[in-house]
């Protein structure tokens, strides 16, 4: 599908009218940790270390920990990249409950590298892969019920090519993103029938390897070349890259964002317009907080972010629509 200026506009509009009003800070911070293996929690208000508040329940079973969510039931779902599964624990405690969806699941559904995870509006999860599964239908999203273990709804999303694939969130408007590194913007699907709705490009175009996805009130991302800023007519170049950083989770709350530098483990804090407030959290004991949410079901919010890590520059959208770039 070509996107005109005035459709680019009008989606920018949507972004703004649909979105919520953002809440005030959230509970403590949960950053996933997925070179720990492990999902720490930290001070929302001071970004003290709390402690350890989830872990795997043995050996192996929690590896690359990457996405997590809230579920319908109030408890943290954590997808892992390579151990290839999702863990469910205890929302308030951390206590582990049970694998939600095992590594043979994953392997029936066709899911190849599982990469993101969302809760849609149906309560069901929906997980990406970092690169699609096989011909023809190169299946992009995959669906699974959010309240029975193992229990694959079938293919969700395709736009039937071998692209890699960074970064999932639903949006205003009723519709699913996906950050699309090799076309250089993100997809977008019909959030209920999982329908193509064609890329949306960046005007003029940025180097741009997606890593995550999120609506934000503010609409501001960072990437470790810096962010970079769509209005639905022109991206323009929002936040300077810093030298040595590589950004990946990102998280908008508060009227604030936060986002994990995967390689010296600090999570940064930066007003929604891009002004960096703080270091907020240095010396993450365990580096590569790829996944970053507040210890509360997360807010829509009105911006789309995207994050890279190293090689993979991060995207960002707001009330227009925000991309993070890092390099």
């Amino acid at each position: 599908m070509k996107t005109t200026a005035l459709s680019r506009a009008v989606l920018a509009l949507s972004l703004t009218l649909f979105a919520a009003v953002p809440q005030s800070p959230a509970n403590d911070l949960l950053a996933a940790a997925f070179a720990g293996d492990v999902i720490a929690r930290y001070d929302g208000a001071t970004g003290a270390l709390v402690g350890t508040f989830a872990t795997s329940p043995a050996p192996g079973v929690m590896d690359g920990p990457t996405a997590m969510v809230y579920g319908a039931d109030g408890n943290l779902y954590v997808l892992n990249e390579f151990s290839k599964n999702v863990l469910r624990f205890d929302g308030t405690t951390g206590a582990f409950i049970d694998e939600f969806i095992s590594a043979a699941t994953f392997t029936t559904a066709g899911v190849p590298d599982p990469g993101d995870m969302e809760l849609g509006p149906d309560g069901n999860l929906y997980i990406s892969s970092h690169f699609p599964g096989g011909g023809p239908l190169f299946t992009a999203v995959w669906k699974f019920s959010g309240t029975t273990a193992n229990d694959f709804l079938g293919p969700f999303a395709s736009f039937g090519t071998v692209h890699h694939t960074h970064g999932l969130t639903f949006g205003p408007g009723g519709k699913l993103y996906l950050g699309d590194i090799d076309a250089g913007g993100p997809q977008q699907f019909d959030a209920t029938s999982g329908a193509y709705l064609g890329a949306l490009p960046l005007v003029p175009p940025f180097s741009v390897l997606f890593g995550d996805l999120t609506f934000t009130p503010g609409g501001t991302g960072d990437g470790n070349t810096g962010v970079i800023k769509d209005d639905g007519v022109t991206t323009t170049a929002l936040i300077a890259p810093g030298g040595g950083e590589s950004y990946w989770g990102i998280l908008a709350d508060g009227g604030y964002l936060y986002v994990g530098n995967k390689d010296t483990g600090t999570i940064k804090k930066f007003t929604d317009t891009g002004v960096f407030v703080s270091d907020f959290i240095t010396g993450f004991y365990a580096p590569h907080a790829f996944d970053l949410i507040p210890m509360a079901t997360p807010e829509p919010g009105s911006g789309l972010l995207l994050s890279a890590g190293l090689g993979l520059p991060r995207v960002a959208a707001q009330a227009e629509v925000d991309a993070l770039n890092a390099a």
